[in-house]
């Protein structure tokens, strides 16, 4: 496996850790906010042959799933695998108390 191949493995593998984590979902903008937030980078899409994070995205559907608003602004749900599916079961259930 090549050095491009384990940056998207393990790329794929963050998004859906923070995807996962928010039952309302994250906005693609602030994406790289919180993926940088979680591993201390932003997310290197051009070293994986992409043009732009947008693009990045749309390629992933095993990770992240798009929403659009009526305002054009897109929002990102995680995608569950075999070794999540636990994690997206539990954040699922949690309640919504406050929203700022």
């Amino acid at each position: 496996m090549g050095e491009r191949e384990k940056l998207l493995l393990e790329t794929k593998k963050e998004i859906r850790s923070i995807l996962l984590s928010t039952k309302s979902g994250v906005e693609l903008p602030r994406l790289n906010k919180e993926y940088e937030m979680f591993t201390g980078a932003k997310i290197n899409y051009r070293g994986m042959g992409y043009s732009s994070l947008r693009a990045f995205v749309d390629d992933i559907p095993d990770v992240a799933r798009q929403f659009e608003d009526g305002f054009g602004t897109i929002t990102l749900l995680g995608v569950a695998d075999e070794s999540t599916r636990h994690i997206a079961s539990l954040v699922s259930r949690q309640r919504v108390c406050c929203q700022f």
